[in-house]
């Protein structure tokens, strides 16, 4: 069957199944907590996505090479006692694009039913340095999180790891998250700019997962 026809088909199938999964979507905003993303997917959903890996080119995706693992807070909390802090654990899949600048995907967990909350982008500091006053309110330094061991980079071994954890703490980072999974079943309201934890703030559900994440870096 030719290329073309073939897309058709995906384009057609796929029209049926976003339909369904829309209403689906409605229905589970109206019904108790679960987010809309847990239930499993259609034998269709499954062949349009095996159909697709075949036919489709994921180079963006496939250059977010690097995995930090650390935990962000609300820029809105930051001055709130750690306690009142809703702080949450995440995992940014980063792509280098030179010495001053990384981009990174934003999720609430390193597993295979993990969600895509935001993003973060991540300049030097000499690109920091560099940036209008009015713009640098919404960069957040990475100093604290390194030295805290907030931020990390699992699987790296000792050296590396050091020398690449040196290099991040010199970074300034601009993050948004538009999804609060751990309260809403939707990406419900606007992006919300978040913010490094300050050391001293650690509230004591960060220290428990930072200690978990010691005997198991899944979450």
């Amino acid at each position: 069957m030719a290329i073309h026809k073939i897309l058709w088909l995906v384009l057609a199938a796929s029209s049926i199944t976003f339909g369904a999964s829309w209403a689906f979507a409605q229905k589970a905003a109206d019904q108790g907590p679960a987010k809309y993303s847990e239930p499993g997917k259609s034998a269709e959903t499954k062949t349009l996505e095996a159909g697709a890996r075949i036919l489709q080119d994921t180079t963006p995706v496939k250059q977010l090479e690097m995995y930090l693992d650390g935990y962000h807070n609300f820029k809105h909390q930051a001055g709130l006692p750690s306690a009142q802090q809703h702080q949450m654990r995440v995992s940014h899949y980063c792509q280098q694009l030179n010495e001053d600048f990384v981009q990174c995907a934003v999720f609430d967990g390193n597993s295979k039913g993990a969600h895509l909350i935001g993003i973060e982008h991540i300049v030097s500091d000499k690109v920091y340095s560099s940036l209008p006053e009015n713009e640098k309110k919404y960069w957040h330094p990475h100093d604290g999180e390194v030295d805290s061991g907030m931020l990390i980079a699992p699987g790296i071994p000792g050296p590396a790891h050091k020398t690449l954890m040196d290099k991040v703490r010199t970074t300034h980072g601009k993050t948004w998250h538009v999804w609060d999974t751990h309260k809403d079943r939707l990406p419900f309201g606007e992006p919300q700019l978040m913010w490094a934890i300050d050391p001293k703030q650690i509230n004591a559900e960060t220290r428990r997962s930072m200690e978990a994440r010691k005997k198991d870096i899944k979450f």
